[in-house]
């Protein structure tokens, strides 16, 4: 479990059209998957995440945004929430 600043951090990435486009790669190598509970026995919401393809892609949920594209500053910003979630070393 993470805690409730790092969860409200991915929901703003993830929940603002704003930080998506549909320009990028035509691939999807994800290097992450994401998963958010639905709480007390709901479905989970699931997501793969391609950093070398700047793209998400819903796999349980349908995206709320017409692009799945990820703007450079919301990689950016991924990765420093990523840094948090898992520090090097640990």
């Amino acid at each position: 479990m993470i805690d409730s600043e790092l969860k409200e951090d991915l929901a703003k990435l993830f929940g603002d059209d704003d930080n998506f486009t549909s320009q990028h790669q035509n691939c999807l190598y994800a290097e992450m998957g994401l998963s958010f509970g639905g709480g007390m026995g709901g479905p989970s919401n699931d997501m793969l995440v391609s950093f070398s393809c700047n793209q998400v892609q819903a796999k349980t949920f349908a995206w709320p945004h017409p692009a799945t594209g990820m703007k450079p500053g919301t990689v950016k910003e991924l990765s420093e929430i990523v840094q948090k979630l898992w520090p090097a070393g640990s």
